[in-house]
């Protein structure tokens, strides 16, 4: 839906994966998870929120999983 923007406090984790998807531009799992050094638990809930409020999007391809931001939902100031 669009029409509102909502600003959303995040968690220094959170800002770090944000940090890590925009330098990347695109990451798998166990690379984001070394840089973030956190469990995969604790990742696939990062994803998974992200994914459900549109920030992150899952790139599927031959080489395998990624995930990138989706810029449209975030602007350059959300993550610095």
């Amino acid at each position: 839906k669009q029409g509102r923007s909502v600003q959303i406090a995040y968690t220094e984790v959170e800002m770090k994966f944000l940090r890590i998807l925009r330098e990347q531009e695109s990451i798998n799992f166990s690379q984001m998870r070394k840089g973030l050094n956190v469990n995969p638990a604790v990742l696939n809930r990062l994803i998974l929120d992200f994914m459900a409020i549109d920030v992150v999007r899952l790139l599927i391809s031959e080489k395998g999983y990624f995930y990138q931001l989706n810029d449209e939902q975030l602007t350059e100031t959300s993550i610095q």
